[in-house]
């Protein structure tokens, strides 16, 4: 039976719930999952495949998930996966880690985008939520793509032909935005001191080393990335800025 590992990115849980769905469906082989964010590295030649996973942030591929491809030794046309989950628009998520993995040697064989609730805090203030995204077409045919997947990676995985990935014209013309854009509408993040618990998780979660424990957080928000994953994931809601809060 081949062996596969599927590296996936994920702030609010969306894409980690879509991954664990992946993996169950993969009966042909096996499929273990991994926090790209965990620490320590993988030994890739142990597998027969890979896949590379997240979410789609500022309509590109997150950061995270492209620093981890670019620390991976070279590979000699290692078979791989992309799939991403996306609140609107996939744009240039599947490209840009398509891109990113042939540089280092992957052969990307397919990929898929599933929609999800919307989970940027602008765009939920504004109202938009996605709250029914994804719908049961969607749905079932995310379903069927882990089977055809699961059939594609079960078998000789040198013979595997690539297949186009399901990218339409607007997500090969738009371009990602700056990350100083996404800094700037996210504004400098302010603490609530009667929520705050100081447990520390938004200093652990932060990919980017941009908040250190004083007590209370403290931001270097020349360091941030404007993720919005410390303000997601507090569990007080005690992080707040000039424009968004709860």
């Amino acid at each position: 039976m081949n062996r596969g590992i599927l590296f996936y990115n994920s702030t609010t849980g969306n894409t980690h719930a879509a991954c664990e769905k992946i993996v169950r469906g993969f009966r042909k082989s096996d499929l273990v999952l991994r926090d790209c964010a965990a620490p320590g590295t993988v030994d890739l030649s142990a597998f027969d495949f890979a896949g590379f996973a997240t979410f789609t942030d500022y309509f590109g591929a997150h950061a995270r998930i492209l620093s981890l491809i670019d620390s991976l030794p070279r590979q000699n046309r290692k078979p791989a996966f992309v799939f991403n989950t996306c609140g609107g628009s996939s744009c240039r998520t599947l490209i840009d880690m398509k891109k990113r993995l042939v540089k280092k040697g992957f052969r990307v064989i397919t990929g898929f985008t599933l929609g999800a609730p919307e989970n940027y805090p602008p765009y939920v203030a504004k109202g938009n939520t996605q709250a029914d995204s994804p719908d049961a077409e969607n749905l079932a045919a995310f379903k069927s793509w882990i089977e055809h997947a699961d059939t594609l990676f079960g078998g000789e995985c040198a013979a595997i032909s690539p297949e186009k990935l399901p990218v339409g014209i607007i997500g090969k013309l738009v371009p990602p935005f700056p990350r100083r854009i996404s800094r700037f509408l996210m504004g400098s993040k302010r603490i609530d001191e009667t929520r705050c618990t100081k447990c520390g998780l938004c200093a652990r979660i932060c990919a980017w080393k941009a908040i250190d424990m004083n007590g209370y957080p403290l931001f270097d928000e020349k360091k941030c990335f404007g993720c919005w994953a410390c303000y997601s994931r507090c569990p007080a809601r005690a992080i707040y800025t000039k424009k968004y809060r709860d």
